[in-house]
């Protein structure tokens, strides 16, 4: 869910071959040999990058990508992205398509290996394609479409193969507008995703869990019906499944915390103390320790600092732990939901706005 958009965003990502960002964060206790990818805004400027972070032993290096061939960052919209389960591919969402001097005028899906090659165009159509997810065997992804049905815009849950073919367009919850952010479990046989409803009478907000194909979808939570006016977000499984963790934004006080709760919504637990936005949390296993990391992006660090300052932060899945991954005091995270020029400011005057509001100026995207 992207509340807010930089008037220019022009980000680079190309065939990657990495070089260093220049970026070093306190020790910290992580997964041994994990790798995440986010968007990170460049110093003094308000252009973002694609960056790989990597976890060795206690210590989370950044490296910027970088185009082995021209030795630059090449131009291009990207409004989220992720690794799969492998770390050797990533999947992202790019406006404009890969040809510069012919842009296209949509977001779509895109896959490239990590080891700069096999670009794949996932979708290519007039549907704003957005925050796709990988199954477990990286075969398949699941992003969110928006697609008119007899006049009306909807937001659906769509999987296809990671080669582009074979699309299934996922039913609606009862009474849903949209769906949101799904993500797999580790077995590939379920998926959580945010669902909105604004029935009257049966309005609903939060993270419902079905059967991979759609079917029995349950909620687990709804905290718009509840006496706040909040909705749930961003779902992730942990890595046994047990676990669900996800972002619960509260537009009344202006904050978004994390949570857990066991896969069958018992339990919902609050691991962020309220300040700030904390957002977007995704699951890392250390197989070496056979635990859990949350990782996510927030701005507790930078309130009324004037930056946008949203940074990267790790911790346990209990909230434990917790420590600062970033310390650049510029804007680090993997979609764009909270990124504008003038800092994150975190006005809800449009909650749950699904989508880019325009289109970003540049275009090109190399892999």
């Amino acid at each position: 869910m992207k509340k807010f958009i930089l008037a220019v965003v022009a980000m680079s990502f190309v065939a990657i071959f990495l070089v260093s960002c220049g970026e070093s964060t306190k020790t910290a206790v992580v997964p041994a040999t994990s790798s995440v990818a986010f968007l990170q805004q460049k110093p003094s400027s308000n252009l973002l990058y694609p960056v790989l972070g990597t976890f060795s032993g206690n210590q989370f290096t950044t490296k910027m990508i970088k185009d082995p061939s021209t030795g630059q960052y090449v131009s291009a919209a990207i409004g989220s992205i992720i690794l799969n389960a492998k770390g050797d591919k990533a999947a992202l969402e790019v406006f404009g398509g890969t040809n510069n001097s012919n842009p296209t005028n949509q977001w779509d899906i895109y896959i490239g290996s990590v080891d700069g090659a096999n670009l794949v165009q996932v979708t290519n159509d007039s549907y704003p394609d957005e925050v796709p997810q990988f199954n477990p065997a990286g075969t398949k992804v699941v992003y969110s479409s928006e697609r008119t049905v007899e006049g009306t815009p909807y937001w659906l849950t769509v999987v296809r193969n990671a080669d582009g073919t074979g699309e299934q367009v996922l039913p609606l919850p009862a009474g849903a507008a949209y769906t949101w952010h799904a993500s797999y479990s580790p077995d590939g046989s379920k998926i959580a995703v945010e669902a909105y409803s604004d029935v009257p009478g049966a309005t609903y907000d939060g993270i419902f869990i079905m059967n991979a194909d759609g079917s029995n979808p349950v909620m687990l939570t709804n905290p718009y019906s509840a006496d706040c006016w909040c909705w749930d977000e961003d779902p992730f499984f942990t890595s046994d499944g047990s676990h669900i963790v996800f972002s619960r934004e509260n537009g009344s006080t202006l904050t978004e915390d994390v949570y857990v709760m066991k896969s069958d919504g018992t339990a919902v637990t609050k691991l962020t103390d309220g300040t700030g936005y904390n957002f977007d949390p995704l699951v890392l296993h250390d197989a070496s320790t056979k635990a859990d990391r949350i990782l996510f992006s927030s701005n507790r660090d930078s309130l009324n600092t004037g930056s946008v300052g949203f940074e990267l932060y790790t911790m346990n899945t209990d909230g434990s732990g917790l420590t600062r991954l970033t310390n650049n005091g510029l804007y680090d995270g993997f979609n764009l939901e909270f990124y504008e020029s003038s800092g994150a400011s975190a006005a809800l005057a449009q909650p749950h706005r699904r989508g880019w509001t325009a289109a970003p100026p540049e275009h090109r995207l190399s892999w």
